[in-house]
């Protein structure tokens, strides 16, 4: 009677690892699987190109943007030569200043996707921040985007 009562306890116990085993082996799947999901998200924004026109006092920069990562970028600030835009969501620049047509709440681009943004800047007949400017000058446009990264393009005043 002794001896069932061991077999059945030995029965128990390796059903018990087993369920045990089975447990732990589901738990590192899942989360080895949400480490590599974390590693192949990137962020991979291509400037595509960027074109300059002057007309009516306004320099229109022209940049087209390539998403070619797999997550969504979101452009969230726009700088000229280290000073940010002041206004978004405009076409027209107040004298001395510099606009883009990105909305207030940042341009988005899923991956993939292709988008065409625009800044505008106050002529060398204005004054204030951008009144230096002039035809051959270098300038620099960095855009931010909402993770951190920043994309950088060099362009001269025609």
């Amino acid at each position: 009677m002794l001896g069932g009562k061991r077999a059945i306890n030995a029965i128990i116990a390796t059903i018990i690892l087993v369920i045990i085993s089975v447990s732990f082996s589901i738990f590192a799947a899942f989360w080895l699987g949400g480490i590599t999901k974390h590693y192949q998200d990137y962020e991979k924004l291509e400037i595509v190109s960027c074109t300059c026109t002057y007309s009516s006092d306004v320099w229109k920069i022209t940049i087209i943007l390539e998403n070619e990562g797999n997550s969504e970028i979101s452009i969230r600030k726009i700088a000229i030569n280290d000073l940010d835009v002041n206004a978004y969501g405009s076409s027209r620049p107040d004298q001395g200043s510099a606009s883009t047509d990105v909305p207030p709440g940042g341009l988005r681009l899923v991956g993939g996707e292709t988008s065409v943004l625009c800044v505008y800047i106050d002529g060398p007949k204005g004054t204030g921040l951008y009144g230096s400017l002039s035809v051959g000058t270098s300038v620099n446009i960095i855009l931010y985007s909402s993770s951190g990264m920043e994309y950088r393009a060099m362009i001269v005043l025609p």
